[in-house]
């Protein structure tokens, strides 16, 4: 080996030092130098590009709570509708339930006035009965009658409260002197302070007609009764009336009142003349389904039906606060639990969306778009957005 080559051997390289010192200077260069952003990608690309990002993630939250609030809608509708139909349903059995209850009632109290005559008869000895309470007040334990009257063929009502009176007049004797059976509605009792339903039939000795047997019941004591219902825990109005359009009796009445008319009974009830007028024009119609009645507090439903064998009809009034509770509050509580569920829902899937774009990078779409647009690597992108 030369003395030059030890030489060269044992002299350091000088060469690599320098590229060492070159690359330490230059990055202490560039640590100071201000940073410079990507010439190919300006500020309001990147802007756009979040707030595209931004858009794409938002959108399908929005989509999904405009959808599931068109579903809310759509079944709270539904469901107001099917409430109220099956609000107006339970209304017309009421009243037919009351219908067949008075009916059967009024059947009870026909026969059995039909078989005191027919008991007294086959007791007598003369056309005329000499001692009529020794005959008669047997019989009244086994009826549902409060009183039994005996009229005898020149109309002297001999078995009264008060003193024996000419009853002529009244209907239950022109009726049954003709050989009829029926029922009359004394709106205008001499004594009592109700209106009394007489039953009557004529009192045939021989074949024939020497009198009249009639009994009655008190309407308040033992009708009102029937009238008395819950519509869903709320309190019904009650209504009986007959053809002549006379309350007979009712479960708004604070007070008898003598020959009192579907008018008088509805007036000052919270109804404008209007609306009164209508009212009025539905229970005179007769029997009817549901029908919807107007009023200050707001609609209201009417149920009529007819009492089989009468003229008398049963009207049961769901009052509008009433038939409000049933039909709307019923459905709004389960619309509630269905706008409780789809807020779960929602702020669920937010949650999720949210957390999938954690990482703060641009959706996909607008990954693509961009490459479409530049031609270029997202690289650069995705570090600025870091």
């Amino acid at each position: 080996m030369t003395e030059n080559q030890t030489e060269n051997i044992t002299k350091p390289d000088n060469k690599k030092d320098n590229q060492t010192n070159n690359r330490t200077i230059n990055s202490n260069r560039a640590k100071n130098r201000p940073e410079r952003h990507n010439p190919h990608l300006p500020d309001k690309k990147v802007d756009t590009i979040r707030r595209q990002s931004i858009i794409w993630r938002v959108l399908p939250i929005v989509v999904v709570a405009v959808l599931m609030l068109l579903v809310i809608n759509d079944y709270a509708t539904r469901q107001r509708r099917l409430t109220i139909e099956r609000a107006e349903y339970a209304a017309d059995q009421i009243a037919e339930n009351v219908a067949s209850e008075i009916a059967a009632t009024i059947g009870y109290a026909a026969s059995s006035i039909r078989a005191v005559s027919t008991s007294i008869a086959t007791g007598m000895t003369s056309e005329e009965l000499t001692d009529p309470h020794a005959v008669i007040d047997p019989l009244l334990a086994a009826t549902p009658f409060e009183a039994i009257e005996y009229i005898r063929a020149d109309g002297m009502n001999m078995m009264t409260v008060g003193e024996p009176f000419d009853a002529s007049d009244r209907v239950y004797y022109k009726e049954g002197i003709k050989g009829h059976t029926g029922i009359w509605n004394n709106h205008h009792p001499k004594y009592s302070k109700e209106t009394l339903v007489n039953f009557y039939t004529p009192l045939i000795y021989e074949g024939k007609i020497v009198g009249v047997i009639t009994g009655y019941i008190s309407a308040n004591a033992q009708l009102v009764a029937f009238l008395e219902n819950d519509f869903f825990g709320e309190p019904v109005v009650g209504l009986l009336y007959d053809g002549d359009d006379m309350v007979i009796c009712s479960t708004v009445a604070e007070t008898f009142v003598k020959d009192l008319t579907l008018d008088k009974a509805f007036a000052g009830k919270g109804f404008t003349k209007e609306q009164l007028d209508d009212l009025l024009t539905k229970l005179k119609s007769g029997p009817c389904e549901t029908a919807v009645f107007e009023a200050s507090t707001g609609e209201g439903r009417l149920s009529i039906s007819s009492i089989k064998g009468t003229d008398w009809h049963v009207a049961i009034i769901i009052r509008p606060p009433s038939f409000q509770v049933v039909a709307y509050e019923s459905s709004q509580n389960a619309t509630r639990m269905i706008v409780l569920i789809t807020l779960i829902l929602v702020i669920s899937f937010a949650s999720v969306s949210c957390a999938s774009a954690g990482s703060g990078k641009p959706s996909g779409c607008a990954m693509r778009r961009w490459r479409k647009k530049t031609g270029g690597s997202m690289r650069p992108i995705t570090g600025l957005l870091k």
